[in-house]
């Protein structure tokens, strides 16, 4: 049973993705063909470094909504996409997609870049609020209406605020706390996770680091005790130990410690005891007469040259592209 759904969501989603892709914001990335979640995460790091930079003073509100796929009225979702045109016989097959929420923000802008409002991953919502031109006040009204039309709920005990802009700012609204019940105020310099990115991290996210290769040398102790093949330790790296590490290379970099670190133990595991050949040989594809082993060192190369290529390639009207380049000069 669990197969068959899986295979018929799958069919449904095929069918909602033009339809998505027309009628959904640019603000909601999730579940959206060809839209990525780094597209807000690296929005969010640049609106964070350049107010801090420029002085230009606002929070960065990253929101929890309380089983919104449980919660979020059912009725009302299905009005929703009756009302943008949905075809009624794909309607009824659906009985669990959520729907668009609305709000009316100034968000953060300076030096003539695209302001940066609302971001939505799914049910993720993370807001950028001018500290000049938005009332949090009028922020909190709007999710209580928001909570009592469509039975959502947002957990306000786990939401954060990051006071962004000049240092005095920056100080004192975390003194003084932004005035949603239960919500944290992260004091300066301090970071704030957005969709598992920490956005402001002065250390390249340090800890989270030291905990990744601390679990790395726990998975590594556990297969040599059992005993693997060469190959089967490629795989091994591969699917358990290098994709731990992927995400968040992407998104927040990496110290030279721990990039040195890692590298260096999985190369060793993968090389085993008694090989002599050179593990920089091993790097090479098949085709080249190497074994294609893998090496966090040249993934964190390809990632570099990535992100240079989506920041240069494609439209330049992107809201993340145009705060890079900013950030750039």
């Amino acid at each position: 049973m669990n197969t068959d759904c899986k295979m018929y969501m799958n069919l449904i989603n095929v069918r909602l993705a033009p339809w998505a892709m027309a009628k959904l914001h640019q603000d909601q990335k999730g579940f959206v063909p060809g839209w990525y979640i780094t597209e807000h995460t690296r929005l969010a790091s640049e609106v964070a470094h350049l107010s801090n930079a420029t002085e230009t003073n606002g929070l960065i509100v990253s929101l929890d909504q309380a089983k919104a796929y449980d919660c979020v009225d059912l009725l009302w979702l299905l009005s929703v996409l009756t009302a943008m045109g949905l075809s009624a016989n794909l309607i009824s097959q659906i009985a669990d997609m959520t729907g668009r929420c609305r709000s009316r923000i100034h968000g953060i802008t300076m030096l003539g870049l695209p302001p940066a409002k609302l971001m939505m991953y799914a049910d993720d919502m993370n807001l950028f609020l001018s500290d000049e031109h938005d009332n949090v006040a009028a922020i909190k009204e709007c999710l209580v209406n928001m909570s009592t039309t469509i039975r959502c709920k947002f957990n306000l005990d786990k939401t954060d605020v990051l006071p962004v802009g000049s240092l005095e700012h920056r100080v004192s609204m975390y003194r003084a706390g932004v005035d949603l019940p239960g919500a944290c105020t992260l004091p300066p310099d301090s970071p704030l996770r957005i969709l598992g990115v920490w956005i402001g991290s002065p250390d390249n996210a340090t800890p989270w680091w030291a905990a990744i290769l601390a679990h790395i040398q726990a998975l590594i102790r556990q297969w040599m005790a059992i005993g693997t093949s060469t190959w089967n330790r490629t795989l091994i790296v591969k699917v358990l130990l290098l994709s731990r590490c992927y995400y968040l290379l992407d998104s927040n970099g990496i110290p030279l410690k721990y990039l040195q670190k890692i590298n260096g133990t999985i190369c060793r595991y993968v090389h085993g005891r008694f090989s002599t050949m050179a593990y920089t040989t091993l790097l090479a594809p098949l085709a080249e007469g190497g074994l294609n082993r893998p090496s966090l060192m040249q993934r964190k190369k390809a990632y570099n040259v990535k992100f240079l290529g989506d920041l240069m390639s494609g439209p330049q009207d992107v809201a993340w592209k145009a705060w890079t380049q900013a950030n750039l000069h």
